[in-house]
């Protein structure tokens, strides 16, 4: 095992980084004065774990960092790093090169690492242990270190043979185990002042102990009850859900039929609308059609009294000739002549008379029918306007049972999400109570352990 480099970044007088390679042989560092060849010492003593700030020539270990120059600012940390070749495995590690490094920043945070690895100082301390090369070995000798090994105090020379003989390590064991000694010691002290003062506290601890059971207990049964008090109501909540959510797809049914009767009303009310609208221009058409025909028989009417004022002057005419013919001897056979043309006349207007009579017979028979049809028509259409007049009573009772239907749903619906509320608090209440009592029961298991420790511990 030999040193192979030294690596300085921010310590004392190393600003910059500063890499030290050492060959095999001596190597020398020569310089004046003041010139920091003591701060390479200085250096690999830090990095092997000196904590004394004395040691290293300073008063606090924030002076190990680079405090700056009038160029330069000052490093907020430093960082030495040593390598060592470990082919022949002199230290108590499987590589063949192990690298320590330290760092320390000015906040006071400082770290040890091994190969890159954080680690403890104990660890540092161990692996240089026996081997001379440790921050109180052999191997570094500075100054007033040879007035030490020199002098006539045993003390001082026995630490650097112990360490030369390789025993220094459980040298460091054992003070290590005494103090554990030490330490158990006090302890196993404090335990028997402890245990001496628990004494006194057995028997109102039983008693306190067998009361918290009781109280258990009973507080188990109220729970359980409570528990069972709280299912009874869930499960009777369930049912009223249950029954509402009944009540609530028999309101859904039933506004689904009434639906359908809306519907079916809504189609035959168009139906009863388009006949009436067919009725109404059947009527139309029939009382156009008889105004025509009032019309014709008034035409008629006044051609036939036209014609009897005809016959009345013929006949008023027939009656002053016969009047004349008694005066008028010379003109008998002009009078007969006329005469009976005259009454030819008459004769044929008779007939005219007679035919046109028949017809407005006729015609008076027709208008009969027509307005007994027209009657039959009204009598359909005020059918028609009852059927009419019911179904929009029905549509508006319909409507109006629609509307309590919705109102009880709604009413339904808020009932469940109440309920379904209640429940949901009642199961949230619920798992607080079984959490509450396993939390209890722990307590309850943690004081007979605590108890059962108590009475079974022996007595100092």
């Amino acid at each position: 095992m030999y040193l192979k480099a030294l690596e300085i970044q921010g310590f004392k007088s190393f600003a910059d980084k500063t890499v030290l390679t050492f060959e095999h042989g001596i190597t020398g560092v020569v310089g004046p004065n003041g010139s920091g060849k003591s701060n390479i010492a200085d250096a690999v003593r830090w990095v092997l774990g000196e904590k004394s700030t004395k040691q290293l020539r300073g008063s606090k270990m924030e002076d190990v960092i680079f405090s700056g120059t009038a160029t330069r600012r000052p490093q907020g940390f430093a960082e030495v790093t040593l390598r060592l070749d470990n082919s022949d495995h002199a230290l108590n590690n499987p590589e063949n090169e192990v690298s320590v490094t330290r760092r320390y920043y000015r906040s006071g945070d400082s770290s040890y690492l091994i190969n890159g690895k954080t680690v403890r100082l104990r660890d540092v301390d161990e692996l240089f242990m026996d081997t001379g090369l440790g921050r109180d070995g052999y191997s570094m000798v500075s100054q007033g270190k040879v007035d030490d090994l020199v002098s006539v105090k045993s003390e001082n020379r026995r630490e650097m043979f112990e360490e030369a003989a390789g025993i220094s390590h459980y040298r460091y064991r054992r003070a290590d185990a005494v103090k554990r000694l030490d330490q158990t010691e006090e302890n196993l002290v404090r335990l028997r002042d402890i245990v001496a003062e628990l004494k006194s506290r057995v028997g109102p601890l039983e008693k306190q102990s067998i009361k918290a059971q009781q109280f258990l207990l009973l507080a188990a049964e109220r729970k359980e009850l409570q528990i069972g008090l709280w299912l009874n109501t869930l499960e009777r909540s369930s049912r009223v859900v249950r029954e509402q959510a009944n009540k609530l797809d028999i309101a859904r049914a039933q506004y689904d039929d009434v639906c359908a009767a809306l519907e079916d009303l809504s189609a035959a009310i168009d139906e009863a609308s388009q006949n009436i609208r067919d009725c109404n221009v059947g009527m139309e058409q029939l009382r156009a059609k008889n105004a025509g025909i009032e019309e014709e028989a008034a035409a008629l009417e006044a051609q036939a009294a036209v014609y009897e004022n005809s016959v009345a002057h013929n006949n008023e005419t027939a009656e002053r000739i016969d009047a004349d013919i008694s005066l008028q001897e010379k003109s008998m056979a002009e009078a007969d002549d006329e005469k009976a043309a005259v009454l030819a006349r008459i004769a044929a207007l008779d007939g005219l008379i007679a035919g046109l009579r028949e017809k407005l017979s006729a015609l008076a028979t027709q208008m009969a029918g027509l307005k007994s049809e027209d009657e039959a028509y009204s009598d359909e259409y005020n059918q028609i306007n009852d059927r009419l007049t019911a179904a929009v009573t029905a549509i508006s009772d319909l409507k109006i049972e629609l509307s309590g239907a919705n109102s009880a749903v709604e009413e339904i619906l808020k009932r469940m999400a109440e309920i379904d509320d209640a429940i949901a608090a009642r199961k949230q209440t619920a798992e607080e109570l079984l959490k509450r009592k396993t939390a209890e029961e722990q307590t309850l298991e943690t004081a007979k352990t605590g108890l059962t420790a108590l009475v079974n511990r022996p007595l100092c």
